[in-house]
């Protein structure tokens, strides 16, 4: 691909994924700020061990949100007694730069 394709439907420009880091870097050279807008899906992390607990106590990322719930379910994917993951919906991301800022 030598040039963007503008998506008309969206009112974007779509380019490959390898142009992102220099097309951002050059849009800052030219405008000093730009908005990134970009698709998401968020990551939960849990236990068996917190979703099976009795009691009130959590030391678990999910900071409670899942504890004594009753075990794995709803998509979640069990690694390890220790450690469960389910990704969240898809959604759009956005993100504010200026030029000078530094990535962190």
């Amino acid at each position: 691909m030598k040039n963007p394709d503008w998506v008309r439907q969206f009112k974007c420009w779509d380019v490959p994924q390898a142009w992102f880091n220099d097309l951002v870097v050059r849009l800052l050279q030219r405008w000093g700020t730009l908005y990134i807008i970009q698709p998401y899906r968020a990551q939960e992390k849990c236990s068996p061990s917190c979703m099976n607990a009795q009691g009130h106590e959590c030391q678990c990322s999910c900071m409670g949100e899942n504890h004594g719930s009753g075990g794995p379910g709803a998509g979640w994917f069990v690694v390890s007694e220790a450690f469960a993951t389910r990704w969240g919906e898809e959604e759009l991301a956005w993100r504010l730069l200026r030029k000078g800022t530094p990535y962190r």
